[in-house]
């Protein structure tokens, strides 16, 4: 039996009394409950009865949780499944051609310097996404953005962890080629992440 637009406010009205704070979460909740409430209802009279045995087997609190860290897992898996994309390697390509003729300049530094130099700029761009994926209200209450800036924070502080030089110098490799990597590696994400997050900016505006 489908639902009327009463019925359906109502709830919504229990979603928003429920701390769903994300909007794509609590319009996926709302289908899922309204569904479920559907294929059930036979009469009119039996829907208050329904609705409230479909919040508690699905509270919208842990509705919301399991979705994140859903969502979550998704974003990882897309952030690395477009990184190797030409799409993403050829912007990577001729940025990192950019910074190491920018960084050139500094020829007299010690590697050392320059490695602190770019991880710190670096990391204040990549948590620069937070600012701008979170700027809006209509951005700030998406669980996508949110799951995308968390992924990029997270994977740009682990790459800048992951790649010390000591590391590379116990394996015999020097210090050029180590250079070479970060800068590769910084090229890379800084691109896969800002192209990520507009793609996902891009998809609420358009809701």
């Amino acid at each position: 039996m489908k639902l009327n637009q009463s019925q359906i406010s109502e709830i919504v009205q229990i979603s928003n009394q429920k701390d769903i704070y994300y909007r794509d979460i609590q319009a996926e909740w709302v289908d899922h409950i309204a569904s479920e409430i559907e294929a059930e209802l036979d009469s009119p009279s039996e829907f208050e009865s329904v609705l409230k045995e479909k919040v508690r087997a699905l509270p919208p609190k842990k509705f919301q949780q399991s979705v994140l860290i859903n969502i979550h897992w998704g974003v990882v898996k897309e952030f690395f499944a477009g990184v190797f994309h030409w799409k993403s390697l050829l912007p990577a390509l001729l940025l990192g051609f950019g910074l190491f003729a920018g960084f050139s300049v500094y020829e007299n530094l010690e590697i050392k310097s320059l490695e602190k130099i770019l991880k710190t700029t670096f990391l204040i761009l990549m948590y620069g996404t937070i600012l701008i994926g979170f700027w809006k209200n209509k951005t700030r209450r998406n669980a996508h953005i949110l799951a995308t800036v968390n992924t990029i924070f997270f994977l740009s502080s682990m790459l800048v962890l992951g790649l010390q030089k000591s590391w590379f110098e116990g394996l015999g490799i020097d210090e050029a080629s180590f250079l070479y990597c970060l800068l590769a590696c910084i090229s890379i994400f800084l691109v896969r992440g800002y192209t990520l997050l507009f793609q996902k900016i891009k998809k609420v505006q358009w809701r």
